[in-house]
């Protein structure tokens, strides 16, 4: 039931989680390029950080404060909410159709889903994913 399942909505789930990807790559070239464009920047960002947890500073430095504004961008945004959106979307549709194609004593698909992708392997597909 959940193949039958998977397969008729295979489009949908592959369409967002493609466009959720696509954004996610973009936004990590993009973080690529702004941190690791010299090794003089990664390692002033590393030393701005110490600096500020360990420090007696009350205000964040300007190297934190434009990470911070890129990781708020509108771009990054975007790309954690269609990820998100695609795999609750295909989620919810799964949980649809186990609820309306449940019998009586089979397994609840939901939950059997969950238990896969909090196994270990469902955590290296997911990290995969993301």
């Amino acid at each position: 039931a959940l193949i039958g399942f998977v397969y008729r909505k295979r489009k949908q789930i592959v369409q967002s989680l493609r466009a959720g990807m696509n954004n996610f790559h973009r936004v990590a070239r993009n973080i690529n390029d702004l941190l690791f464009s010299s090794s003089s920047l990664a390692s002033g960002l590393a030393k701005d950080l110490r600096n500020y947890i360990y420090g007696e500073k009350q205000t964040t430095p300007e190297s934190l404060r434009r990470l911070i504004l890129l990781l708020s961008s509108k771009e990054v945004q975007q790309t954690l909410h269609g990820t998100a959106h695609g795999l609750l979307s295909a989620f919810f549709a799964a949980k649809r159709y186990d609820e309306e194609n449940r019998r009586e004593g089979a397994a609840d698909l939901t939950h059997a889903l969950l238990d896969k992708l909090f196994s270990e392997e469902g955590r290296d597909f997911s990290v995969a994913v993301l």
